[in-house]
């Protein structure tokens, strides 16, 4: 059977396109949670809490392939040989994960700590 003749199964389509269904799901749920936090609880009009989640969606568009090639060339650094290709961003990211719940503090400023906090 050549390539151009073989047929992909619908089991096959169908686990291929469920690979990320838990996370894309729990990101959906958390992101309708903050848009109805920052809504009613926050003040802000749907337009602006929207503009925050258009904003860090176009900029994972430009970031992610970046952060892709810096990791998988880090390791040629004196930084990656020392803590790995991948361990020193998530280093990096543990403060993001430890102020997250910040998020969720009514009365702060959230168009700039949100945009970060969530983007990242």
């Amino acid at each position: 059977m050549t390539e151009e003749n073989r047929r992909i199964k619908a089991i096959t389509r169908f686990s291929y396109g469920s690979g990320n269904l838990i996370g894309s799901g729990a990101l959906a749920i958390s992101g309708a949670w903050l848009l109805y936090f920052y809504t009613t609880f926050c003040g802000l009009t749907v337009f602006q809490a929207t503009v925050i989640f258009s904003i860090a969606t176009y900029l994972d568009v430009i970031l992610n392939p970046l952060m892709g090639f810096i990791t998988d060339n880090f390791y040629q650094t004196k930084l990656g040989r020392r803590f790995g290709r991948r361990r020193f961003f998530i280093l990096i990211a543990i403060p993001c994960m430890i102020i997250y719940p910040l998020l969720w503090v009514n009365g702060m400023s959230f168009l700039v700590l949100s945009f970060y906090l969530y983007h990242f």
